[in-house]
């Protein structure tokens, strides 16, 4: 437990000591994805996207309020980027590309070979 307590307070990608918990678990609860074609959210010009770590609830969101596997992924995508769905709706196919495959990677993770 004491491993985890000093863990909580390093900035793992610096080695530094990081004052705000919070800031630790964003660094490891979410990714940036930086965007080859910017895109316009509510006015404002986007480069990149913060997308947190998908969670089973977002996944039945998901599933809840959609049918087709496609609008499924777009919910998904838009929920976890906390942009609305449209804007992703409005991604260049190769960013779409770029999140899916993003989203493959936590739902389908990668078994290691023997």
């Amino acid at each position: 437990m004491q491993k985890y307590a000093a863990l909580k307070n390093m900035d793992l990608s610096r080695g530094r000591r990081i004052t705000d918990p919070k800031t630790f678990w964003e660094k490891i609860m979410t990714e940036k994805i930086k965007l080859n074609t910017p895109i316009k959210v509510d006015g404002v010009l986007i480069h990149e996207l913060t997308l947190r770590k998908p969670k089973v609830k977002d996944l039945i969101v998901a599933r809840r309020k959609n049918t087709s596997d496609i609008d499924q992924e777009i919910t998904l995508i838009a929920n976890l980027a906390e942009i609305p769905n449209e804007a992703v709706e409005d991604l260049d196919l190769s960013d779409y590309l770029n999140l899916q495959n993003w989203l493959k990677n936590f739902l389908f993770p990668a078994t290691p070979a023997n």
